[in-house]
């Protein structure tokens, strides 16, 4: 990870998934981040040039996904729970089980094709220390790819 100070190319997760994005950095480096849904990670560079970026579904993240969903499926399909939840604890854990199980339809549906990649600039030197910078996005047309990456 990258201090404020430094040259660095900024990975940010706008997306609703976890990704593994690789970098492929001027003077032939290659580096991997995976920020959450929400945050965002940093490579330090020192030369100046095109870069790349490639992103594919995180697969930690989507076990956890998983777990989650039959966990919580677990506890909706289990009577002595169900007695024991509100109406409105039911419907939110309802509610999470069909977010997760569409989330993880929209990762795992056409798998390569959610595949996303682009390329930049490397330019050093800048005031924030932003060298170049990946945003991550969910597709806004929805299909496919899933995920866009916008260098």
């Amino acid at each position: 990870l990258a201090c404020e100070s430094d040259n660095r190319i900024q990975v940010e997760n706008a997306s609703s998934t976890q990704l593994r994005v690789m970098l492929s950095v001027p003077g032939g480096g290659v580096s991997t981040v995976t920020p959450g849904p929400g945050s965002s990670a940093s490579v330090v560079v020192t030369e100046e040039g095109p870069f790349s970026a490639l992103a594919v579904l995180d697969s930690e993240w989507l076990e956890s996904a998983r777990f989650r969903r039959e966990f919580l499926s677990r506890q909706l399909s289990d009577p002595a729970v169900r007695r024991r939840l509100s109406p409105d604890d039911l419907r939110q854990i309802s509610a999470q089980v069909n977010d997760l199980a569409q989330e993880i339809r929209r990762a795992t549906e056409q798998l390569a094709q959610n595949v996303g990649g682009c390329s930049g600039t490397v330019k050093l030197g800048t005031p924030d220390g932003v060298a170049g910078k990946v945003t991550i996005v969910d597709n806004p047309a929805g299909g496919f790819p899933a995920y866009v990456l916008r260098c």
